[in-house]
């Protein structure tokens, strides 16, 4: 029996491959494994999305940001935070003697600082700053907080826009860190909080809501790279023998993404700027603006099968979360004196 060659195996299996892909799909090209499913299949050396010939995993900066561009809102959003948190910095040194307070876990100036520069304040909302509302989006309380939230919009929404569409992600953007705020008001009146993890939660709401328009689509979710051969988009759920596509996968990551964050972080903690109403709002805003302005509709889950109706439907609940919750902060709030400690 002859001695066969590691090159000699390489190209026989790759013949068996190429014989044995599925009709009308290219060619798999010699480079590294990536497993897909439950196939292992290779790709192409030159690919640009996946990093240089020899390399086992996509590069960082293409697993932190798949999606990154310059010229796009959430670049621009997280410079301005950025710039907006050494502005902070400055302030509270410059004002208060503390860029640094002490009191704040998260390394960053104290309460005070927040509140001049547009924090969430339930009784300054009332008396007519309704700026701050949609401020609070762009504060962040100290270096660990920015560090985590624009970490997660880094990984996430550059995605998200490229789903979207720039315009409709900055309107999401700003809507669901007014929804974040008006609840964290009614709901937490005697904290001033900041951060943009409530429009980052609102971002999960829409892309929850853009899931479920598109339950049973064909095409991947998040649009990076031409879909896979017929079939290969199903796979089999371990124990339970029904088959799930990747848009109901993904569905399931982000109900775990956000249970651990609720699981994880303290209502009202004054010391860190953040509460979990704020998120909660956020989250529940986002998935009721999903709906009624999602970006593609395709096979949609069954109760949502009526496109007209269906948005409808979640108007008619976008207007009733925003109208109810500021209802109750301008009218039926008992706010007598600037300390926020007054409202109740």
């Amino acid at each position: 029996m002859p001695v066969v060659g590691l090159n000699d195996y390489r190209d026989q299996n790759n013949n068996n491959a190429n014989n044995m892909r599925a009709p009308n799909s290219r060619p798999m090209p010699v480079g590294r494994d990536q497993f897909q499913g439950d196939n292992v299949h290779r790709v192409a050396i030159d690919d640009p999305d996946n990093g240089p010939i020899g390399q086992m995993f996509p590069s960082f900066s293409k697993f932190l940001a798949r999606d990154f561009g310059r010229h796009t809102f959430i670049f621009y959003i997280t410079i301005i935070q950025i710039l907006m948190f050494i502005v902070e910095l400055i302030w509270g040194q410059v004002k208060y003697d503390e860029m640094f307070n002490k009191d704040n876990t998260m390394a960053g100036p104290g309460t005070l600082t927040m509140r001049d520069l547009g924090g969430k304040d339930t009784y300054l909302i009332r008396e007519g700053e309704i700026w701050r509302l949609v401020l609070p989006a762009i504060l962040h309380g100290g270096i660990l907080h920015i560090f985590m939230n624009l970490a997660f919009q880094t990984y996430l929404c550059y995605t998200y826009e490229r789903l979207w569409g720039t315009g409709r992600i900055a309107y999401f953007y700003f809507l669901t860190a007014i929804g974040a705020s008006i609840m964290s008001a009614v709901c937490s009146p005697q904290s001033v909080s900041v951060g943009a993890s409530g429009s980052l939660f609102g971002m999960l709401g829409c892309q929850m809501s853009y899931l479920i328009m598109n339950w049973n689509s064909t095409t991947y979710s998040r649009m990076n790279g031409p879909a896979p051969p017929q079939g290969a988009q199903q796979q089999q759920v371990g124990g339970f023998g029904g088959q799930v596509s990747m848009n109901q996968m993904e569905m399931c990551n982000l109900v775990c993404i956000i249970l651990m964050n609720f699981m994880f972080s303290g209502v009202g903690n004054n010391g860190a700027h953040i509460d979990n109403y704020a998120h909660g709002g956020g989250l529940i805003s986002g998935f009721l603006l999903g709906f009624v302005f999602v970006a593609k509709v395709d096979n949609p889950a069954g109760l949502c099968s009526n496109e007209q109706y269906t948005k409808l439907f979640f108007l008619a609940g976008t207007l009733a979360f925003y109208g109810s919750f500021l209802g109750v902060l301008f009218f039926n709030m008992n706010c007598t004196g600037p300390p926020v400690e007054r409202c109740a």
